[in-house]
């Protein structure tokens, strides 16, 4: 449960930082659902231990968000932010299981 609260607590301070970019309500509806998945990645993170089936949630969650994102209010996250982000987390999901099995 720790692993979630940190998790949330990193993406609180990265929507602290886009503030003074968006207006209060996009800033309100971003933050809340970055927060809220946020901590559902974090908590399914702790509770699967297995990174294999972990990732495949987080990259249906994470794209459900952006689509959610996009068509609820004006701001418009391009699709290559989560696909950066997915790759990103890919190599090091896959670089920290050939870690500990080596």
């Amino acid at each position: 449960m720790k692993q979630a609260l940190y998790v949330t607590c990193v993406y609180f301070i990265f929507c602290l930082f886009l503030f003074p970019l968006l207006s209060i309500a996009n800033w309100l509806l971003l933050t809340l659902t970055i927060l809220l998945l946020s901590f559902i990645v974090g908590y399914l993170t702790y509770k699967i231990r297995n990174w294999w089936i972990s990732f495949p949630i987080t990259a249906m969650l994470v794209t459900l968000y952006v689509y959610f994102i996009n068509s609820k209010s004006s701001i418009q996250i391009p699709v290559q932010v989560p696909l950066i982000m997915g790759l990103f987390y890919l190599i090091s999901g896959v670089a920290k299981q050939l870690w500990n099995n080596r």
